[in-house]
């Protein structure tokens, strides 16, 4: 639970610090802003959400958003990402991000294959991919965390 709390921390940060950048120069620096905000609005209440059913062992829930964030981030949010033409100021931010969406996807793949071994009572593979969700989580805390860093330098 305490991987969720630190990557719900840095999202919260994240979000209110784009709302103060101001862009300019760039193609779509504006717009990649402005969709970085409302992405991680996105994301922050999915992952609201994993926490709930991690916290109340509500499997099929976790199973469920889940498996609904990672459709979310690799046929959504992944390819919007990349398709932003950015200054060259933003493309490091929007690498880093990438690099969150990418680990925050594998997390919850993670979690939803532990959620479905919960439910057949597999809890050996269940913990393993806890396991796993445990430590993209981790690594999605670091890139967003270096996000929110650069979009201070930013301001």
């Amino acid at each position: 639970m305490k991987r969720l709390v630190y990557i719900l921390v840095a999202i919260s940060l994240m979000v209110g610090l784009v709302g103060v950048i101001s862009c300019g120069g760039g193609n779509d620096d504006a717009e990649f802003m402005t969709w970085l905000a409302n992405t991680n609005d996105n994301i922050l209440t999915y992952t609201n959400n994993i926490r709930d059913a991690l916290d109340n062992e509500g499997w099929y829930s976790l199973e469920y958003y889940a498996e609904t964030e990672v459709d979310l981030i690799d046929n959504t949010y992944k390819p919007q990402c990349l398709a932003f033409h950015l200054s060259s100021k933003y493309d490091s931010i929007r690498d880093e991000y990438n690099e969150f969406l990418y680990d925050t996807s594998w997390a919850c793949f993670y979690d939803k294959w532990a959620a479905k071994n919960m439910q057949d009572g597999f809890y050996s593979s269940a913990t393993d991919d806890f396991g796993n969700a445990s430590d993209y989580t981790e690594q999605a805390t670091v890139h967003i965390n270096r996000v929110t860093s650069m979009v201070n330098e930013l301001g």
